[in-house]
């Protein structure tokens, strides 16, 4: 519900004592005072289990603090969200939830950017998820995470989720003296850590045993990661691993190919100071690994990662080199090898022999002045989706391949970032069985193929098109081109 000046009041709450469930209220810059906000009487509604309360700006943050203070909620409250709140500190029944709000499962701290402190809430014996996002006054993460506090078994006893994201100036997340890791335990059920936009941050703790997903993104220092990843403890459990744009990260503990057994999923992008991984044969459950924009050298043991359904390998040209033989990998559904011009240019002959390879990625060749022939992967008969991905080089128009005409088995066909294409080519027509066409970023592209050409695509069922104005512009009910696909669904983004 939104309050606003002549509209809903804070005070209206006060005669509704029996609202249950989820309460969402908007607009919370219009109260003036905390009096005004003990009008609601929200510590009386016992039955509410999830409070999201929002300010629509942190302007005139003065009020906020008191505000906030008089919405104090009954104690047996499950989830509570709160978001743009404007003050420098959380008022004492939030700095103190452990004290009374011992039921709480989830708190998401949203935007609220003058707060310099987080509340005390490591003595939560049921909270699972805690998000803090966009608190840009927050420099240090200490006490209020690990207590010290002799009496107390464990940290955060059933917290599943904690998410660190827009923490512009955090640069330390404090772990306690060895004495005290010594006596007990710190995120015994911790299962998924992210951490994004965090570029300060260099120290964090490194031991969590039930860890089975991390998420790195745009740090600047290589130690939370690394750290994390030196510790065997946190390795134990490990599933999935997602590392993007972490500018000063250049390696990678060689226990995570030692310990890390469980490993399904490794995903690095754009860290561009990444100079090897240690060596792959450990990772016999890896599923899917991308390695994108962030290699200089060659795969170790790639080949002994027999799991491997999804692999991915996109390199910056100056370092090219190829892939070894990967007859070897079985399972192999899906193969993206953007930017490696050599081995598009000279198909190895292993590629013929992965028998479940149903799709592939290619293109962003930007060494050449045309996309390379295509019709050696006809030979490739399990394939079924295809992703072709252009290239802009000044000189040079990257058109389609016309080799693309004869894959008459393709299912599923996506077209990227082709910026010269302005029309769809007829011969588009003869992939008699696609379902699925899909276009990305071709920024010129403004007509479809022939009205004959499109009706030829007689089992075509779905269209997505995103970031092509003048295709979304023509494809509209009343644009040129709808009636070629008004048959059909239609997603835009």
């Amino acid at each position: 519900m939104w309050v606003r000046d002549g509209g809903f009041q804070i005070s209206e709450l006060g005669y509704l004592p029996h609202v249950s469930g989820s309460l969402d209220i908007h607009g919370l810059e219009v109260i003036k005072s905390k009096q005004d906000a003990e009008t609601a009487r929200m510590s009386e509604k016992s039955r509410l289990d999830k409070l999201w309360l929002n300010w629509k700006s942190d302007d005139n943050w003065v009020k906020h603090a008191e505000v906030l203070d008089g919405l104090k909620p009954n104690h047996n409250l499950r989830f509570l969200k709160i978001e743009r709140y404007g003050g420098e500190k959380f008022p004492s029944w939030i700095m103190r939830m452990d004290a009374v709000y011992s039921q709480i499962k989830i708190i998401k701290l949203i935007n609220c950017r003058r707060c310099q402190k987080l509340p005390t809430l490591w003595n939560l014996p049921y909270l699972q998820g805690l998000e803090i996002t966009n608190m840009d006054s927050l420099e240090h993460i200490g006490a209020e995470m690990l207590t010290e506090d002799a009496s107390s078994s464990s940290n955060f006893p059933s917290l599943k989720k904690l998410q660190l994201c827009g923490l512009q100036n955090l640069r330390e997340w404090g772990e306690p003296c060895s004495r005290v890791r010594s006596s007990r335990t710190f995120f015994p059920s911790l299962e998924e850590l992210i951490m994004e936009d965090c570029p300060e941050l260099t120290t964090t703790p490194t031991n969590f045993p039930s860890l089975t997903k991390l998420t790195v993104t745009n740090n600047t220092s290589g130690l939370p990661v690394l750290c994390i990843l030196d510790n065997e403890s946190s390795l134990a459990c490990l599933k999935n691993l997602h590392i993007e744009k972490v500018v000063e990260l250049t390696s990678l503990s060689h226990k995570l190919t030692e310990y890390c057994t469980s490993l399904q999923e490794l995903k690095i992008t754009n860290c561009s100071s990444l100079e090897s991984l240690p060596n792959l044969s450990g990772l016999a459950s890896l599923r899917c690994l991308d390695i994108y924009w962030s290699l200089k050298y060659p795969l170790e043991g790639l080949t002994c990662c027999k799991s491997l359904e999804e692999l991915g390998v996109s390199i910056d040209p100056k370092f090219e080199f190829t892939l070894p033989d990967l007859t070897a990998l079985t399972r192999l559904r899906v193969l993206d090898v953007q930017g490696m011009t050599k081995m598009i240019c000279q198909l190895p002959d292993w590629i013929y022999s992965l028998p479940c390879l149903q799709e592939l990625l290619i293109g962003h060749y930007l060494q050449l002045d045309q996309f390379p022939d295509i019709s050696p992967l006809l030979k490739i008969t399990s394939l079924k989706t295809l992703w072709l991905c252009g290239w802009t080089k000044q000189d040079a128009d990257i058109s389609l391949p016309e080799q693309l005409q004869h894959f008459k088995t393709l299912q599923v066909l996506h077209i990227g970032k082709f910026e010269n294409l302005e029309s769809l080519p007829d011969w588009i027509g003869n992939l008699s069985s696609l379902q699925y066409l899909a276009f990305a970023w071709c920024t010129k592209l403004k007509k479809l193929a022939a009205t004959d050409a499109m009706k030829r695509l007689t089992r075509l069922s779905y269209l997505y098109v995103t970031e092509c104005p003048l295709l979304e512009e023509a494809i509209k009910i009343n644009g040129t081109e709808h009636h070629k696909i008004s048959h059909i669904k239609v997603v835009t983004e």
